[in-house]
């Protein structure tokens, strides 16, 4: 299980909710106002202004 706050400098931390440790720190443009877990917590939304950005919480990447 995990769990996402915003960071520092634009960041998007993913958290182990087991053990309290940061997991990643993925990279923003700008401040992330809204995030949004898939049901199985593979797919994290984040709300960048207009922009709506998928991250894969496994790979740590831009879902394209």
């Amino acid at each position: 299980m995990t769990s996402v706050n915003n960071g520092q400098n634009s960041e998007i931390n993913l958290w182990d909710a087991v053990t309290g440790k940061l997991h990643a720190a993925l990279p923003a443009d700008r401040f992330v106002s809204e995030f949004e877990f898939s049901p199985d917590s593979t797919i994290v939304a984040s709300v960048q202004g207009t922009l709506i950005t998928l991250w894969d919480t496994e790979r740590l990447g831009v879902v394209r």
